[in-house]
């Protein structure tokens, strides 16, 4: 089997009603699978409130919305003009109901400014409803 024959696969369970879902195996224990948003680590030169002003921008006109900003290893740099903020940005669809795709998630890397490197992406997913994630405080 090979990589691609393993994503056709999973796609092919991704929001199936239970009646076409009997013959996955038990184990798995639940009926609907749905990528929600995404949390993105990226590191901005010029500090948090302009690396989260530039992705909130990156948001316009796509599937997907900032809901939540986390500074994650602290401020780098040893003088005040090459500091640099790394951040945990969490995005997420904005309509409730929606599944996040893959050409969606790359869409939205693709808007991100040049100064925003990002270098970390994890996928948020809820199973039967319930998030498989931990919250993040919201932005004020």
């Amino acid at each position: 089997m090979t990589l691609l024959d393993n994503r056709s696969d999973v796609d092919r369970y991704i929001d199936t009603a239970i009646t076409e879902i009997r013959a996955m195996p038990s184990r798995l224990g639940f009926v609907r699978r749905r990528v929600v948003g995404m949390d993105v680590w990226v590191e901005c030169p010029n500090g948090m409130n302009h690396a989260i002003d530039q992705a909130r921008e990156s948001t316009s006109g796509t599937h997907l919305r900032l809901v939540a900003a986390l500074e994650g290893a602290g401020i780098r740099g040893t003088s005040r003009s090459n500091e640099h903020a790394v951040l945990r940005l969490r995005f997420v669809a904005r309509q409730d109901d929606s599944h996040i795709t893959d050409e969606a998630v790359f869409e939205l890397l693709a808007r991100l400014p040049m100064q925003l490197h990002w270098s970390d992406l994890v996928k948020l997913e809820e199973f039967d409803g319930v998030p498989a994630y931990a919250p993040l405080p919201p932005l004020q």
